[in-house]
């Protein structure tokens, strides 16, 4: 644990998609502190996604035992930035704090 799931629409990173799950762990690995071996990425490609009424989104949602959103998710911006020319407020991403007993 954590888990994160991007669901894009955005053919810039579904062509890229090794490349963003290798970031988007990075940015978890250092943002949250976790362990490699703990870190679970998973990438699906949308047929079609909005936020705030503009296609060519990106959906991050994010399942962690403890940690902090905001840092991570500005970290996942600058990836999915970098790899697709995605802007931040093309973004919208959710975190749920789990416990042990889950």
């Amino acid at each position: 644990m954590p888990l994160v799931t991007i669901l894009t629409d955005v053919d810039a990173l579904v062509a890229k998609k090794k490349e963003v799950c290798e970031g988007v762990h990075n940015a978890v690995k250092s943002a949250l502190g976790k362990p490699d071996q703990y870190i679970t990425v998973a990438f699906t490609k949308s047929d079609y996604i909005t936020v705030a009424g503009k296609e060519a989104s990106v959906v991050v949602e994010v399942d962690s035992i403890g940690g902090d959103f905001n840092p991570l998710i500005g970290e996942i911006c600058k990836v999915l930035s970098e790899l697709g020319g995605v802007p931040a407020e093309k973004v919208v991403g959710t975190f749920r704090g789990v416990s042990f007993k889950e």
